[in-house]
């Protein structure tokens, strides 16, 4: 989960490269048992998620009363009024899990398809929970990182930034952005995040519950979330299962099939 605020208004390069910590190692689960593991995981809310590219992401923390779990055909998806989790099992995909030694660290679903996402911003296509709002793709190489907006001025002010970068745009949009908190979702071939919780000012501190991260600096790298770095070539992130505050028995299903 990253640590810090959630809109960076600033297009500054970061001038130097943090340390590079070894990569987990990687064990593919089989397929007959990936379903059940998926279950597990979306079914303890101490199970965080997280969708997107370094500088770009939602991490999803459902631990609300009004949690739910839901499973509809290959769907599966978690949901409280904070945000929600939604995997695609019907995408050709694979998991793996992450583990330092005998532990579990992470679950980590990826796919063999390109990494998604445009390189510059450019209103798209509606969304089912909010009808009649318009959405702009933030143009985030790696991922999809949208905004759903249903306050006119920011709408018109995006859409007079369409076509430009991300980077050219953020001093601007950014602050915007903040004031309006308008929902964001976060999605890879194989998950769908969906953040509703309000952005905090610069310097203030991210809401209990999911939220989402927005660093042009950290964007500029052109990273992978560091899970990367424990899959084979030519495989690529599409949601990442942390186990940190997970119960103990959740971390005993993945160490027994992991």
């Amino acid at each position: 989960m990253t640590p810090e605020h959630e809109i960076t208004v600033s297009d500054r390069v970061a001038d130097e490269e943090p340390d590079v910590p070894e990569a987990p190692a990687a064990r593919r689960i089989a397929a007959a048992t990936e379903r059940a593991l998926l279950r597990t995981l979306l079914s303890d809310p101490g199970v965080g998620w997280t969708v997107g590219v370094e500088g770009a992401v939602a991490d999803v923390l459902l631990t609300a009363h009004d949690r739910s779990v839901t499973e509809d055909g290959h769907r599966l998806a978690a949901v409280d009024h904070t945000g929600e989790i939604r995997l695609d099992c019907g995408v050709a995909h694979a998991t793996w899990v992450l583990h330092n030694g005998p532990t579990p660290l992470s679950v980590v679903l990826a796919t063999e398809q390109a990494p998604p996402g445009r390189s510059e911003v450019s209103e798209v296509g509606g969304v089912d929970e909010a009808p009649g709002s318009a959405v702009f793709d933030l143009g985030v190489p790696g991922t999809r990182f949208s905004v759903v907006v249903d306050e006119p001025v920011l709408a018109e002010r995006l859409r007079r930034h369409q076509g430009r970068q991300l980077s050219a745009v953020v001093r601007e949009v950014g602050p915007h952005l903040v004031c309006a908190s308008p929902d964001r979702v976060v999605s890879t071939p194989v998950a769908r995040a969906l953040v509703r919780t309000p952005i905090p000012p610069p310097g203030g501190s991210s809401p209990t519950g999911s939220h989402t991260h927005l660093l042009p600096d950290r964007l500029a790298r052109r990273r992978p979330l560091p899970q990367q770095r424990s899959l084979p070539d030519g495989w690529w992130v599409g949601a990442v299962a942390f186990l940190d505050d997970a119960a103990p028995e959740t971390v005993d299903v993945v160490r027994h099939w992991g």
